[in-house]
């Protein structure tokens, strides 16, 4: 309540303000009322501030975004989550949370915030670390006016975290009342000492490149939509023990057998599970020896050569899995399984480039999989390994090293960055754009990323989009090979963009290209070296020895398989 005398100099000064200097002059107030710095020492928090949005008609989204955006630029480090991608756990280290809602139909908050609204309220672990902010969007021609943010905010202060400032409140006309909110915000934030955490550290002792790490795997999901006729999923595995890696690096697996296949294997060559069998000076129990240790898909030629002479049979120069082997030439009663085992080679561990960011996605290692599928004289056929670790179930138990690729690394933050990936190549790139969002690089970043339909299989679209709205991502190109409106491949796409991706190839910034080589090798570097040749007025074997330079000044890295 205003004095009177206060309250006779606010009236005064009301009506020379339009209707929309009112709405921004509530936001701004709004922004402030809560935060007033006091006469003791500034707050010394954690520089991260975690963007939470939950929204039906992408309103929230937008002023998550732009509020975004706005904090990178006042240099402060940001990551933006849909409220359905958020992990509760994750509340419990963090310092800094502004939570962006809508409120839907009788007070109710979106279907995509729904399970992250449910557990604030049904929490009893306090967050008295927090420092929180909300944003409640909704329209005053409804009764439970922006209720859902009013809920936020309630559970928030049961938990004791403490509010930055006061909430606001935004009716249909939103932008005014949030960019005046945010205005405010600003202002209280820069009355803080940013302490920001200690950057992972980057791995660089070969002592630890084939040490073990356990983890289990949270989370499977296939990224495609329906229809698309790619399998690729992301992985996430949850680690007791954090690895020091950095963008570009990648991790070995060593795929297992399934235990049909091990069963069957075990009546062919008739023992029994608990057989104990020697392999590379090592005895253990067939079962185990079967699955783990030894490779018995797609043999090669010169296995079956061998198991020919021990059989001697007629067999023909081809591959076959070692159960079609033994099924159509049986072992002679007179042979054992020993000298069968004896034969075979040790399954080799298998490279996956890591999909997510030490200072982005802690106590975390993402996974971009594709399931392979190829054909053979006996039909078609899936990989061995992307089989095994996309059929894992959430909760299974698995182990991996740390594999550093040297020549394919994150530039230095200061430094422009052009991406070209296709396909499941995207999962550096995912990895480095985090990190440089986490970490507040200044570095410009363009990433060019192809596939076969923009409908089914972009992939990570959400956050691309998002770390393109809020000033990550500069600029973001696009080719699908099957696209109604716009057929594109890669090598079409650079062509398309020659004159700005030569400017940015000229000012030295790094060009790095990642996916399946029959895509991302020599189609993509033909482009690339056509664009040289046009840019430079040069020949062929001028723009070789352009690029052949680059490459060896680090500028020009690729990783393709």
């Amino acid at each position: 309540m205003l004095a009177p005398a206060k309250l006779a100099a606010l009236q005064q000064i009301i009506p020379q303000y339009s209707r929309e200097e009112l709405l921004w002059i509530s936001g701004y107030l709004a922004g402030i009322a809560g935060g007033q710095p006091t006469t003791s020492a500034p707050a010394v928090l954690n520089d991260q501030i975690s963007i939470v949005f939950g929204t039906e008609t992408g309103n929230s989204k937008k002023v998550a975004a732009q509020l975004a955006a706005r904090l990178k630029q006042a240099q402060r480090k940001v990551k933006l989550t849909s409220a359905d991608q958020y992990k509760p756990e994750w509340l419990a280290s963090e310092q800094q949370l502004i939570v962006v809602i809508s409120t839907q139909g009788e007070g109710e908050p979106p279907v995509q915030a729904k399970a992250f609204y449910d557990h604030l309220h049904q929490r009893s672990e306090t967050l008295p670390q927090l420092r929180y902010a909300v944003v409640a969007l909704g329209s005053r021609s409804y009764p439970l006016f922006c209720q859902a943010g009013i809920d936020i905010d309630t559970q928030l202060r049961r938990l004791q975290a403490q509010p930055i400032t006061a909430m606001a409140l935004c009716d249909d006309d939103y932008e005014p009342v949030a960019t005046a909110w945010t205005d405010g915000l600003l202002q209280i934030l820069a009355q803080q000492i940013p302490a920001a955490p200690p950057a992972v550290a980057v791995a660089t002792s070969t002592t630890d490149a084939k040490k073990q790490y356990s983890a289990t795997l949270a989370v499977k999901q296939l990224l495609n939509d329906t229809g698309s006729r790619q399998a690729v999923y992301h992985l996430e595995l949850d680690l007791p023990e954090e690895p020091n890696y950095t963008p570009g690096n990648a991790i070995g697996l060593v795929p297992q057998n399934d235990t049909a296949t091990v069963e069957k294997l075990l009546q062919l060559l008739r023992i029994s599970g608990s057989t104990p069998l020697l392999y590379k000076g090592q005895q253990q129990p067939a079962s185990s020896l079967l699955q783990q240790q030894v490779s018995v898909h797609y043999l090669s030629s010169s296995v079956v050569k061998k198991y020919a002479q021990l059989i001697g049979a007629d067999i023909p120069d081809t591959r076959l899995d070692l159960y079609d082997l033994l099924r159509i030439y049986p072992l002679p009663d007179e042979l054992n399984a020993q000298l069968v085992i004896d034969l075979l080679n040790p399954i080799s561990p298998r490279l996956y480039t890591i999909a997510s960011a030490p200072n982005a996605h802690r106590g975390q290692l993402h996974l971009t999989v594709a399931l392979d599928s190829f054909s053979t004289n006996s039909g078609q056929r899936q990989g061995f390994a992307s089989r095994w670790l996309t059929h894992l179930p959430p909760g299974a138990q698995l182990s991996f090293f740390l594999h550093t690729q040297k020549n394919f690394q994150l530039p230095r933050s200061d430094k422009h960055l052009i991406m070209i990936g296709r396909g499941t190549g995207i999962a550096p790139f995912r990895s480095m754009l985090a990190e440089r969002d986490a970490t507040g690089a200044t570095g410009r970043n363009w990433l060019f990323f192809a596939e076969e339909n923009f409908v089914t299989d972009f992939y990570y679209q959400t956050e691309i989009q998002a770390w393109h709205e809020t000033g990550t991502l500069q600029q973001v190109s696009l080719a699908f090979e099957k696209n109604r409106q716009r057929q594109l491949q890669m090598p079409d796409l650079l062509l398309l963009e020659a004159d700005k991706l030569w400017q940015w190839i000229d000012s030295g910034a790094y060009l790095m290209v990642s996916g399946k080589k029959e895509y991302m090798g020599k189609p993509v570097e033909d482009a690339l070296l056509q664009i040289i040749q046009q840019k430079k007025n040069t020949d062929t074997a001028g723009a070789q020895a352009f690029l052949k330079q680059l490459q060896k000044d680090g500028l020009y890295a690729r990783e393709l398989y």
